[in-house]
């Protein structure tokens, strides 16, 4: 990985021409130093490698700038944005803490700037300022990755320090996230569906909402559940932990031909599969929450999020059924 990040990044400006640093440098405009001359020429400056070779804080204040519109070409911009998304999509694949939060804001002021210099080129650099685009470009893209609104908008307005660009910013979040929304999940949602940790949104999605009215917890619970009586043999206990991956079983007390529950056991289990079979059990007893039949889904759904529930008993009058 690093060795094709840095084959990317090094062969990539080669390919653009050295451009003359025409900004007027000054103590409240310090581009100087954010210019890169690479394998230019005194006075002038590798475009791509401008943006590439610097830190992202530079490299984004670059893109931010307003009133440039020949800081950056196209043809640049367009390269940055793709190779950058895609050497952020494989750092994300593999096991390096590289994070996403800084490089969307950066692949979204390369798409948003060049969005505006294509303007810019129709409608003259008096009348759309690419600046301002790039930063739009940040906040939609941020805002379809991460799904972030509220938050999102005022770190936004805290970069500014401009109240009359929140209209714009607003309207480009919701968008962005109404789009992302139509599609899949954000992209942490995503990361912890693919190694299958256990995780309930807040909300239903619409296709489940619809029949939350109807359904109750007596519709989706599972009859045939592993049991443990207040007193059983080891080997018994052996063969049930053998047979099933269950991590809670429920200790019930026979009265009356109910089982009454007393409380839940959690797997925490050692074995061998040696002809003369070691078990080292460490059986914990507590008390769990417990549902009724005609618990509502809504609700069912809301107590799993809340107390971070894996199993849950259904009872009537103490007794499981």
């Amino acid at each position: 990985m690093a060795v094709l990040t840095s084959i990317c990044t090094f062969s990539a400006p080669l390919l653009f021409s050295c451009r003359y640093d025409s900004i007027e440098h000054n103590e409240a405009t310090d581009y100087e130093r954010n210019f890169i001359q690479f394998n230019c020429p005194q006075g002038e400056y590798n475009q791509l490698a401008t943006i590439f070779f610097t830190s992202q804080e530079r490299a984004i204040k670059n893109l931010f700038s307003i009133e440039t519109p020949n800081e950056f070409s196209m043809g640049c911009l367009a390269i940055f944005c793709f190779l950058y998304f895609s050497l952020a999509v494989l750092t994300f694949g593999v096991s390096v803490p590289g994070g996403v939060f800084v490089p969307a804001i950066l692949i979204g002021c390369s798409y948003g700037r060049l969005v505006g210099l294509m303007l810019t080129s129709v409608f003259g650099p008096s009348a759309v300022d690419p600046g301002m685009y790039a930063l739009l470009g940040a906040c939609s893209f941020l805002s379809g990755v991460t799904r972030m609104t509220i938050s999102l908008c005022v770190i936004i307005l805290e970069i500014t320090n401009d109240i009359d660009y929140l209209p714009p910013i607003m309207l480009a979040i919701i968008i962005a996230k109404a789009v992302g929304d139509h599609f899949n999940v954000s992209i942490y949602l995503l990361n912890v569906e693919m190694k299958g940790m256990p995780y309930l949104p807040n909300r239903m999605s619409y296709g489940m909402s619809k029949y939350c009215d109807s359904l109750s917890a007596a519709g989706i619970m599972k009859e045939e559940v592993v049991t443990f009586e207040c007193v059983e043999k080891a080997g018994l206990i052996q063969r049930r932990l053998l047979e099933s991956t269950h991590n809670g079983f429920p200790v019930v007390d026979l009265r009356d031909g109910k089982k009454f529950v007393v409380g839940m056991i959690r797997r925490k289990v050692s074995f061998s599969t040696s002809p003369s079979p070691t078990l080292t059990l460490t059986l914990t007893l507590t008390l769990t929450l417990t549902l009724t039949p005609m618990r509502g889904i809504s609700s069912v759904n809301s107590l799993f999020i809340k107390y971070s529930l894996r199993p849950c008993k259904v009872v009537v009058g103490g007794s499981l059924i």
